[in-house]
């Protein structure tokens, strides 16, 4: 019987330790020197145990071997670092990078069963047949001029069609159903991982070809599951209806809750479509509740919001009337919803697609008419021309909730115009793979089996859509090589990359330039303020001390009493009773053309305008009151004024006169 193997720490000490006997007084050393109390169990040394190291084996003796090689240059010297090198197009070209399936596999196998007498197929020879049919056909198609069907222009901004929202993270990405084109959030539809290739819907997995209409509302196309009694529903009308819940929230599927559903609910007619057909939902008012399908409320962009996650999420949806503040106007709503139900009722009765294989091909006509008649050819019509095409019609100026939103964009993305038909390999291509077959194994140089494995490669792109095989040229297509590149072209490219270099080069030094005319300009500006500063203190050297008192006053003057002249309309008679009028704008407006030669000017300006304030106004109104409080203040710093002023001009004639010069020559500059 094998033993198991048991962690160290769960091992008993005896597998480590086989000569540890427990039972054994400790023995402790003391380190003072006084002697300590005998305690029962323990024995007391002052000597510490000899150690004892006993090799139970001896120490190898070196063995050396002489080498055959003196000399130290054949020895090969490996680099230090690892370095990845880009493979170059030609590399690329040569790789083969296609990798087997489960179903290639399965088609091999039936191959060489039916093909005993011949050497049989490799799977090494059948990816290399297959990456050469995919790159050669790349090569081909991709400088070909595209149709007005396959020029589509996408919005910039894709919405999920679950949550409505564009917003994507790295673990919650946006994916699109290489069948219908549909673009749904990871965590909205239940998707957990990203599966590489391709990937379907629901419905384009269970039923591809046969159109499925939601058992909940009226509106064809979104994203589908299933119900537990085999049913079709819109996975956001199942989140939005009370009743119907969600089975596996991982998956997101099935939807449960149908029969839970009340007779009520199925019996209201929706607003929008004019339709009592599934089950609508009601405004969220308190006073309100008109019905309307939520497929119906998203093509005529009613206000809907979801707040929190899971089962705490609570789900607001509001009918135009009761929409919130700046949402959208009523001439928006109105658009919308006549949109709306012009688009659901087109989509009753154009529910399948007509698909020509050329332009110059009509439909056969299947019923004959009598009397000679001749046959009605009727014309093949897209759905999504069918319904996006209105009368000429123009939508209102709307005005937009948010800045970056722009309510006049179509609500229905186009879908991608993919063709069905298998792709038909030219005669040159299948000599390139007949000549690289012949090249590896002469054996293999054979047309029947290349045109085997070409007929299979068509029929595999035809079931993807069209799309790729190689997952470079799927995902990454402008990373492919460009084999028909000449030297010319490299040549051109070559100029070009040097012209580029020189404009750079140019632009850099211009740059430097431009930067240093900044740092000259910032230093123009440094000692220009700095002679205005010297300016202001030769011409007004009380400024210094005038201006702090008087911004204190007007901050004390809260309601703005003084801080304008008395408008005269409104007074007519205050030029009656006041002299002189004075106010803040006035001594700022002295103080700035050098007006104030000493202090007692200012200072006789401030109380004019308090006197002439409690002179014209009565005792008990606010303007008195508050002129009265910073008259108060006023006197207070009146002494610290001057002494201020007294230590910057002296009090002589002399200095007045001479400052009364230079405000006079200054007054004509």
């Amino acid at each position: 019987m094998q033993e198991t193997l048991v962690p160290a720490e769960e091992r008993p000490f005896t597998d480590f330790y086989p000569d540890l006997n427990i039972a054994l007084p400790i023995i402790v050393v003391p380190i003072d020197p006084e002697p300590q109390p005998d305690l029962d169990g323990v024995q007391y040394t002052r000597e510490l145990p000899k150690l004892v190291v006993e090799f139970s084996k001896p120490v190898p003796t070196p063995v050396f071997v002489k080498s055959g090689h003196s000399r130290l240059d054949t020895v090969q010297r490996i680099e230090r670092f690892s370095k990845f090198k880009e493979p170059t197009e030609q590399e690329l070209f040569e790789l083969s990078e296609y990798d087997m399936d489960e179903q290639d596999r399965n088609w091999l196998e039936k191959f060489n069963i039916r093909h005993k007498d011949s050497t049989p197929l490799t799977e090494d020879m059948f990816e290399l047949v297959i990456d050469r049919l995919e790159k050669c056909w790349f090569e081909l198609v991709k400088d070909m001029p595209k149709t007005n069907r396959d020029d589509v222009h996408y919005p910039e901004e894709v919405l999920c069609a679950v949550c409505d929202d564009g917003d994507a993270e790295n673990s919650n990405a946006i994916v699109f159903c290489d069948g219908c084109n549909m673009a749904v959030h990871q965590d909205c539809y239940g998707i957990p991982f990203v599966p590489e290739g391709q990937w379907l819907c629901r419905k384009c997995m269970i039923s591809p070809d046969q159109p499925v209409s939601c058992l909940l509302c009226p509106v064809e196309g979104g994203a589908f599951k299933q119900t537990t009694n085999n049913q079709w529903g819109h996975l956001a009308c199942a989140m939005w209806i009370p009743e119907c819940r969600i089975a596996n929230t991982a998956f997101m599927e099935p939807i449960e809750g149908i029969d839970q559903i009340p007779k009520s609910r199925w019996k209201l007619m929706c607003y929008i479509c004019k339709q009592r057909r599934g089950a609508p939902i009601q405004c969220s008012s308190k006073h309100c509740f008109v019905p309307f399908h939520v497929g119906c409320a998203r093509l005529a962009k009613l206000p809907m919001q979801i707040k929190g996650q899971g089962d705490q999420a609570t789900f607001r949806a509001f009918c135009d009337r009761h929409s919130p503040k700046g949402y959208l106007g009523p001439e928006a709503f109105e658009y919308y919803i006549r949109r709306a139900r012009k688009q659901i009722g087109q989509q009753r009765f154009t529910k399948k697609r007509a698909i020509h294989e050329s332009e110059d091909e009509t439909p056969s006509i299947q019923k004959k008419r009598g009397r000679g008649r001749p046959p009605k050819i009727r014309k093949i019509v897209y759905e999504e021309e069918a319904v996006m095409t209105p009368k000429k019609e123009t939508p209102p100026i709307l005005q937009p909730s948010s800045p970056g939103e722009d309510p006049s964009e179509s609500v229905q993305i186009p879908e991608p115009h993919v063709s069905t038909t298998s792709p038909i390999i030219p005669v040159y291509i299948l000599n390139q793979v007949l000549e690289k077959c012949g090249q590896i194994n002469p054996e293999y140089k054979r047309e029947d089996v290349i045109i085997s494995i070409s007929k299979y490669w068509a029929l595999k792109r035809e079931a993807r859509r069209g799309a790729a095989l190689l997952k470079r040229l799927h995902l990454e297509p402008w990373t492919a090589l460009r084999m028909n590149e000449s030297k010319e072209e490299k040549q051109e490219k070559m100029t070009k990359y040097q012209s580029l270099l020189k404009l750079r080069k140019c632009l850099e030094r211009t740059r430097s330039v431009v930067e240093l005319l900044q740092m000259r300009e910032r230093e123009r500006i440094r000692l220009w303020h700095k002679e205005l500063q010297l300016l202001q203190e030769a011409f007004n050297p009380l400024g210094p001390v005038i201006r702090p008192t008087l911004k204190k006053c007007q901050e004390l003057d809260r309601h703005k009493f003084f801080e304008y002249p008395v408008d005269t309309a409104l007074v007519p008679d205050y030029l009656d009773i006041i002299e002189h009028p004075m106010d803040y704008t006035e001594i700022h407006r002295k103080l700035d053309n050098f007006e104030y030669q000493t202090i007692d000017q200012f200072i006789h300006d401030i109380a004019l305008i308090y006197n002439n304030c409690i002179l014209y106004n009565k005792p008990d109104t606010p303007y008195c009151k508050a002129a009265i409080k910073l008259q108060q203040y006023f006197e207070s710093v009146i002494g610290g004024l001057r002494e201020r002023a007294a230590l910057l001009i002296p009090n002589d004639t002399e200095y007045i006169e001479a400052f009364q010069k230079i405000a006079k020559k200054h007054s004509k500059l």
